[in-house]
C-alpha cells in the first residue's frame, strides 16, 4: 500500500539526511519524493519535524557535552 511506501521512503530519508554533503533536494530525489517540498510534507507528517530540523537534531546529539 501507499502508506507503506511512504514509511519506507521516510526511513530512507532519515539515513540520507545523515550525509551532510547532500542537499535536501538531493535527498528528496534519491528517496523517491521527486522534490524537496514533498519530502518536507511527508517527513513532517511522519516525524513531527522538517528534514532540516531533523538534521539539526543530529548535530546537537553529536555535540560534546560540557562536563564542568
Amino acid at each position: 500500500p501507499y502508506e507503506e511506501l511512504l514509511r519506507l521512503r521516510v526511513n530512507r530519508a532519515r539515513e540520507e539526511l545523515r550525509i551532510r554533503e547532500r542537499r535536501i533536494s538531493e535527498v528528496a530525489e534519491r528517496c523517491g519524493f521527486g522534490e524537496a517540498r514533498l519530502l518536507d510534507l511527508h517527513f513532517r507528517r511522519a516525524t513531527g519535524m522538517t528534514p532540516t530540523a531533523y538534521r539539526r537534531s543530529l548535530d546537537s546529539a553529536r555535540a560534546p557535552r560540557d562536563r564542568t
